[in-house]
């Protein structure tokens, strides 16, 4: 499927702080669906997607798990300001070209916006 004008491949650290992998400043990886093992994207109206199987849903209603001890068992979800932290210390980087950092950087400020 790909991604479309409008999403960016989800690229970033482990956005859960409250399991102590958001302050190890773990590298910033892919992320996959647990279910179906396709890789997620987010996009502009902050959406994540699965490019697989298809499943969307707002990136609040998604939970986390990665592979450090304290956290590669059970799924958390992640704070606002850790989501953004994560996607701006990682997924920004990745996006290498112009256009899909216009990308990341909506889905950054909406974010932060709703924060206000």
């Amino acid at each position: 499927m790909g991604l479309s004008s409008d999403e960016a491949w989800l690229c970033m650290p482990c956005p859960v702080a409250s399991t102590g992998c958001l302050s190890n400043y773990q590298s910033a990886s892919y992320w996959y669906h647990r279910y179906c093992e396709g890789k997620l994207k987010i996009d502009t109206s902050l959406d994540i997607l699965c490019d697989d199987c298809g499943t969307a849903k707002d990136w609040k209603d998604w939970r986390f798990k990665c592979g450090n001890e304290n956290h590669k068992f059970y799924e958390y979800p992640a704070e606002d300001l850790d989501f953004i932290h994560a996607l701006g210390s990682a997924m920004s980087l990745k996006a290498h070209s112009p256009e899909k950092r216009r990308v990341v950087m909506k889905i950054i400020n909406k974010i932060s916006g709703s924060q206000c």
